[in-house]
C-alpha cells in the first residue's frame, strides 16, 4: 500500500509539473524601443478611471473624506534637494538632468502602498516633486506649474503586463478575492509568475522609509534612452533607529526618528534599455536584470534633517498631487500601463480635491502654500 501510495504521489507531482511549469514560463514579450497602441486600450482606460473612482466613493462613506485609490496613507512629505551629478555621462544629460551639477529644491512624500496599518505587509511608495523645473508638461501642455514629479515603489518589476490584465485583477481585488486571479481551478490557466511578482511586491515589512530602495518599474525616456529610475538609500547614511514597539505608525515614527536623528539620503540612478536584452518597454511584468544592465548614479537627492509632523504640514501633505506624467517630454512615461496611469492619476485626483473642496495646486517652494503664489524669501 505504501509502495502504491508512493506511486500515486509521483505520478500527481509529475501530472502538475507541467502546468506549474507552463505557469512560471515568462512569456515572450516583444522588445522594440517604441511604444504601440493596444487594439481596445483607450476603451480599457477609460473603464478603469470609473472603476478607480467609484472605488474611492466608496472607501469615503464612513467619512465622507475622498482619499487617494493607492498610496492613501502618507508617513510623511518632507523637505529635500535633488543635486545632477557634477560628472553626469553625457547621454543622461536631458530633461532635468541636462545640466550637470544643478540644484532642485523637492517635497517627497513616502506612503504604504494600499494598507492603512504599517504592521501589514504592503508595498511602500516614494514620490518625488522638484521645482523650478522650466519648460512645458505632458498634462498641462504648459511651462506653468514649475514642477516635475517621479512615483516609485519598492520593488522592481510590475505584476501584471498590460492594461486588460489590470482591469481584470482590479475586478477580483473589489471583490476581495485577489488571490483567485493567479490560481484558479485550471492549473494550465494559473498565473504563478505573475503571483510571484505580485507577493514579493505587496507582502514586505520595511524597518523605516528610509531604508529601503525604490523603483519606477515601468519604462520612461531619459532624453534619446528608454530607462528605468531608481531610488537607493546612500551606503554611508545612519537610518536612524527604528521604534522598539511597532504600531500601526511606526513607519512615520521611524521615519520622525530618523529625520530628526540627522540627515538622510538616496542615491538616484537609472536603468538605460538595451533591446538586444529581454527589456520590454510595453510590458512591465518583465524584469529588466542588473546583470544585463547595471544601474548607475545621476543624482543625489538629500534630505536634511527636520521635524515635518505637524498638522499643517500634513494637510498640505494630503492636498499634494504627484503623478508620472506631470513631467517635461524627456521623461515620458512609456507602455500602456503608463499611458493608462495618465487618465487614472488624473480622474482620481481631479474627483478627490472637488469633492474635499481643497486647493489643487503645486507648490513653489518649501512653504505649505498651494494656492500658486510665491513662497516668501
Amino acid at each position: 500500500m505504501r509502495r502504491l501510495l508512493r506511486w500515486a504521489a509521483v505520478a500527481i507531482a509529475a501530472l502538475l509539473a507541467v502546468p506549474i511549469l507552463v505557469a512560471m514560463t515568462e512569456p515572450p514579450a516583444p522588445v522594440t524601443t517604441a511604444e504601440f497602441m493596444l487594439p481596445g486600450e483607450e476603451d480599457a482606460d477609460m473603464r478603469l478611471v470609473r472603476q478607480a473612482q467609484a472605488a474611492i466613493a466608496e472607501h469615503a462613506l464612513p467619512d465622507r473624506f475622498f482619499k487617494r485609490d493607492a498610496h492613501a496613507k502618507p508617513h510623511g512629505c518632507v523637505t529635500a534637494w535633488l543635486d545632477v551629478d557634477p560628472d553626469l555621462d553625457a547621454r543622461f544629460r536631458a530633461g532635468v538632468f541636462a545640466r550637470p551639477g544643478w540644484r532642485y529644491l523637492a517635497w517627497v512624500r513616502f506612503s504604504n502602498g494600499t494598507q492603512p496599518d504599517d504592521r501589514t505587509a504592503d508595498a511602500r511608495g516614494m514620490a518625488i516633486k522638484l521645482m523650478d523645473v522650466d519648460g512645458p508638461k505632458l498634462l498641462t501642455k504648459q511651462a506653468e506649474p514649475r514642477t516635475q514629479d517621479f512615483v516609485m515603489i519598492n520593488y522592481h518589476t510590475f505584476f501584471l503586463r498590460d492594461v486588460f490584465e489590470y482591469e481584470r485583477f482590479f475586478a477580483f481585488q473589489a471583490a476581495d478575492r485577489p488571490f483567485a486571479y493567479f490560481v484558479g481551478w485550471n492549473p494550465f490557466r494559473w498565473q504563478l509568475r505573475e503571483l510571484w511578482h505580485a507577493t514579493h511586491m505587496m507582502y514586505q515589512r520595511v524597518p523605516s522609509p528610509l531604508a529601503t530602495r525604490y523603483y519606477s518599474m515601468s519604462a520612461y525616456r531619459l532624453g534619446g534612452a528608454n530607462v528605468k529610475f531608481s531610488a537607493a538609500p546612500c551606503r554611508d547614511q545612519p537610518s536612524g533607529t527604528p521604534p522598539t514597539s511597532r504600531g500601526p505608525n511606526y513607519l512615520r515614527e521611524a521615519l520622525v526618528a530618523g529625520l530628526r536623528a540627522g540627515d538622510a539620503c538616496f542615491d538616484f540612478l537609472v536603468q538605460a534599455q538595451d533591446p538586444q536584452k529581454e527589456m520590454p518597454i510595453e510590458d512591465p511584468s518583465v524584469e529588466w536584470r542588473e546583470a544585463d544592465v547595471p544601474y548607475v548614479r545621476i543624482a543625489r537627492l538629500e534630505i536634511p534633517r527636520q521635524e515635518f509632523d505637524s498638522d499643517a504640514q500634513n494637510r498640505f501633505c494630503e492636498n499634494l498631487s504627484f503623478s508620472p506624467w506631470h513631467t517635461l517630454e524627456d521623461h515620458r512615461p512609456l507602455g500602456n500601463l503608463n499611458r493608462a496611469r495618465r487618465a487614472v492619476y488624473q480622474g482620481v485626483s481631479t474627483r478627490r480635491h472637488v469633492r474635499n473642496a481643497a486647493s489643487a495646486g503645486e507648490p513653489h517652494g518649501w512653504c505649505l502654500d498651494l494656492s500658486g503664489a510665491p513662497c516668501p524669501s
